[in-house]
């Protein structure tokens, strides 16, 4: 059932996802109507091991040794992330319009589901511990942050046919969004956890109900391809590239809770939730006592855009290795700049290998590799960013990721 997850992952008509792979320069696309789909899943952390995360995702029971494996790797702040995007693309080779011909059109579909986590040793403590660890102690959860969001875009652009480089514009439906972040929080306890002592002061909102469209917006996806002259007098590609630049509004009304109780607040006795049938009624309220107020409106949300630049793997040299590198922002997740380099070798015309490292995002330090097969008319690419994830359960992240381009004509 998990393989049969990712497989599900992968053929979901998801957005784009270019993650570590090489990215090729193909100077013969001037003369080609080709189709290209992307597609990849993967999952990163900096202190979650991925037996624990893997059994998060996909179900399974988390005993106490696990927890305690997971734990021990936890410092002042933490980061997990997870993303699954896929974009299936057309663009019309033999046609244009412009100037000799040069610039054509083209057009996209895809979906995009990401989600990222900052978080605190003591949140995961509380989480999978429980309060009965803090008796008589103060757990932080201060800087605490999460987003995710699910959203489909479809749009068209204006490409060079001989670069590649081009700008697209993406019309957005926005299917799910949630974000939060406690800027400061302190949570005491007295020894025999009769008594809660609140400091707290952050935000959150949510969408709400089961319509598929709950936000409308715009994206920009721009690349810009340079050709540029290296070693042994060849010249080569780098990549400069910005994805799912643009915001949405969000018609159906979300729901938000803020909370600013960052004065020393007397707290509350746990009978007093146990003591009456509703918790909530007209006696007592649980949000009004912590200082939490709830409200529904209706708001503008960034999309989780990303930029990269990057060395590219030109598919026309007759040498056989070749190196490619880059690195990759995430501005409105929670990750640090990724940087990336990759050897790659090409013993035969049709087939060829890459190896790679990374280090940043969402964690650390990862491996990846790559299979690429090539035909005149077709290429199929096949590889991990996180090569040690499918092989040791002391690892922090899996991926799996799919490249396919077909000429048409």
């Amino acid at each position: 059932m998990k393989f049969l997850n990712w497989i599900l992952l992968l053929i979901a008509p998801v957005a784009l996802a270019q993650y570590n792979q090489p990215l090729y320069m193909d100077t013969t696309f001037s003369v080609h109507t080709s189709i290209e789909l992307d597609g990849g899943a993967e999952f990163q952390g900096s202190s979650l091991r991925v037996d624990m995360s893997n059994t998060l995702l996909w179900g399974g029971f988390i005993d106490e040794a696990m927890k305690n494996r997971s734990f021990e790797k936890h410092g002042e702040i933490n980061r997990f992330g997870f993303t699954s995007n896929n974009e299936l693309r057309f663009y019309n080779g033999t046609g244009g319009f412009g100037s000799g011909d040069s610039l054509t059109w083209a057009l996209k579909a895809g979906y995009y589901a990401t989600g990222s986590l900052s978080y605190g040793k003591d949140v995961f403590g509380l989480l999978f511990y429980g309060n009965e660890s803090y008796l008589d102690q103060t757990a932080d959860i201060s800087n605490t942050t999460a987003n995710f969001m699910v959203f489909q875009k479809m749009g068209g652009g204006i490409v060079n046919k001989y670069s590649h480089s081009g700008l697209f514009l993406n019309f957005v439906n926005v299917q799910q969004a949630f974000k939060g972040t406690i800027r400061d929080g302190l949570l005491t306890q007295n020894a025999d956890a009769t008594q809660i002592d609140l400091q707290a002061r952050g935000d959150m909102y949510t969408t709400t109900g089961k319509a598929f469209s709950k936000g409308l917006g715009v994206a920009l996806d721009g690349e810009y391809r340079l050709e540029t002259p290296w070693v042994k007098g060849r010249s080569t590609w780098f990549q400069v590239s910005a994805q799912n630049l643009g915001f949405a509004y969000m018609h159906q009304p979300v729901t938000s809770y803020n909370v600013d109780s960052s004065y020393q607040y007397s707290g509350f006795e746990l009978d007093q939730l146990t003591a009456s049938d509703n918790a909530f009624d007209d006696d007592f309220s649980l949000l009004d006592s912590m200082g939490i107020e709830k409200t529904t409106e209706k708001r503008w949300v960034v999309l989780p855009g990303y930029l990269q630049v990057a060395k590219m793997i030109n598919k026309h040299l007759a040498t056989k290795w070749q190196t490619y590198f880059g690195i990759r922002l995430y501005p409105s997740l929670n990750s640090v700049p990724m940087a990336f380099f990759g050897v790659h070798y090409k013993p035969l015309k049709t087939l060829s290998f890459a190896l790679s490292g990374s280090y940043g995002g969402f964690g650390g330090f990862r491996s990846g590799m790559y299979l690429n097969y090539t035909l005149p008319k077709f290429s199929l690419s096949l590889g991990t960013d996180d090569s040690l994830g499918w092989i040791l359960k002391n690892a922090f992240g899996r991926s799996l990721l799919l490249r396919m381009s077909w000429n048409l004509i």
